[in-house]
C-alpha cells in the first residue's frame, strides 16, 4: 500500500502543465556578451568567478521553480516500477 500512496501522492504533484515544479537550487547567469580581456579583481581560483560576463552554476539563495532532471528522473522511475508489477491487461 505504500506504493499505491506514493504514486498517488506523485501523481497529486502535478501541476496544470502536467510537470512536476520543484526549486532550482542551482542557476547561471544567461550569456549577454564576451567576457573583458582585463581580469576581474578578487580571487578567480574557485568555482563561483564574480565576472558578470561567466555563466558557470552557482548556488541560489532563492531558488526559482521551475521542472529539474531528478524530480522527473525520480517521480517516472517510481511510475514505471509501480506499472511493471501489474499483471498485463486483459488478464
Amino acid at each position: 500500500m505504500a506504493a499505491q500512496r506514493q504514486v498517488s501522492a506523485i501523481h497529486a504533484g502535478l501541476n496544470r502543465q502536467s510537470c512536476w515544479p520543484a526549486p532550482l537550487h542551482y542557476t547561471n547567469r544567461r550569456y549577454n556578451s564576451d567576457g573583458s580581456v582585463q581580469p576581474e579583481p578578487g580571487d578567480c581560483g574557485g568555482t563561483r568567478v564574480r565576472d558578470v560576463t561567466h555563466i558557470s552554476t552557482y548556488p541560489d539563495h532563492t531558488p526559482a521553480t521551475g521542472i529539474t532532471t531528478l524530480a522527473y528522473i525520480r517521480n517516472m522511475g517510481v511510475l514505471i516500477r509501480h506499472l511493471e508489477r501489474q499483471p498485463p491487461p486483459g488478464r
